[in-house]
């Protein structure tokens, strides 16, 4: 069993509650803003080896 399997409910709601959120006022210019510095770190820890947590 694969883990898109395994997690495919997990993702649909992700999916579904993303697109439901882009609706609401507001919240497309806080994800904007939260986007590019969250990518950095993510590439960062990936190719740094750091542990987050």
């Amino acid at each position: 069993m694969n883990v898109v399997e395994r997690y495919r409910t997990v993702l649909v709601v992700a999916v579904v509650r993303d697109l439901l959120a882009a609706r609401i006022s507001g919240v497309p210019a806080v994800a904007e803003a939260l986007v590019l510095p969250s990518l950095m770190v993510m590439l960062l820890s990936a190719f740094a080896g750091i542990q987050l947590w």
